[in-house]
C-alpha cells in the first residue's frame, strides 16, 4: 500500500492531487467495507484505518503547499514582469523547483518512515 502512497510524490502534473484523493477515497471505501458489529466501539480497524489515512492526507497537504508555492512565485514572476522594462528577466524557478524537489523528498522519507514505524508497533501490539 505504500508503494501507492510514494508514487505520488513523483508526479508533477496536476493528475498528482488526482490520484492522491482517489487513494483517500479508496481507503475510505475499504474501511465502509469491513462487516463489524455496530456497537464495538474503538477497535484495531479503526486504529489502522487512521493510520494509513494520515500519509495519505499529509501528502494531500503537502501538494496543496506546493502549489500554493507555484502561486506565490507566479504572482512574483509576473509583479517583477511589469516593474522591468528592458529585456531583462530575473527567473526564481529553478531555485523554486530545486525547493519542491527536497520538499517531496523529505515528505516522502516521512511518510516512508511514519507508515513503517506504525506498521511494525501496530502487528506488534496485536500479536502480543
Amino acid at each position: 500500500m505504500y508503494l501507492s502512497y510514494s508514487l505520488n510524490y513523483f508526479i508533477q502534473v496536476p493528475g498528482r492531487m488526482g490520484m492522491i484523493v482517489t487513494l483517500y477515497l479508496i481507503s475510505a471505501n475499504v474501511y465502509n467495507s469491513v462487516d463489524a458489529p455496530k456497537v464495538r466501539g474503538f477497535s484495531y480497524v479503526e486504529i489502522w484505518m487512521l493510520g494509513s489515512q494520515f500519509p495519505i492526507l499529509f501528502a494531500l497537504c503537502e501538494y496543496g503547499f506546493v502549489l500554493y508555492l507555484k502561486k506565490v512565485a507566479k504572482k512574483v514572476d509576473e509583479e517583477k514582469n511589469m516593474m522591468i522594462m528592458d529585456c531583462k528577466v530575473i527567473e526564481a524557478k529553478p531555485d523554486l523547483e530545486d525547493k519542491i524537489k527536497k520538499l517531496d523528498f523529505v515528505t516522502m522519507i516521512f511518510s516512508f518512515v511514519f507508515f513503517a514505524l506504525f506498521a511494525i508497533l501496530y502487528w506488534t501490539l496485536l500479536l502480543s
